[in-house]
């Protein structure tokens, strides 16, 4: 067991609710993408210019948005474990009998 500062606690609920912020904007995304291929796959051909943009230009538009949103995520997943470790290397645990 660890004994935390309210502000430690606040800094990791901060970093939980930003990775899940930017893990769901990035699965939003991800998405799109796959209604829009889907739609692709039962459209006849050829496509409206409204397709074809959608089909060749808004899906690479999409695909590195969401790339940077699970960066955005794995950085905040990241960076919330290195704060746990940091409480764990200065805290000392009451499991241990004190010496």
């Amino acid at each position: 067991m660890y004994h935390l500062f309210e502000n430690e606690l606040d800094s990791i609920s901060g970093f939980n609710a930003v990775a899940l912020t930017w893990f769901s904007i990035g699965s939003f995304f991800v998405n799109m993408i796959l209604a829009i291929l889907i739609g692709y796959a039962f459209a006849t051909l050829p496509l409206t210019e409204l397709g074809d943009i959608l089909l060749h230009k808004v899906t690479y538009a999409l695909g590195a948005l969401s790339l940077m949103c699970f960066g955005g995520g794995t950085w905040a997943v990241y960076t919330r474990k290195s704060i746990t470790d940091k409480i764990k290397k200065e805290t000392i645990s009451t499991d241990k009998p004190s010496r």
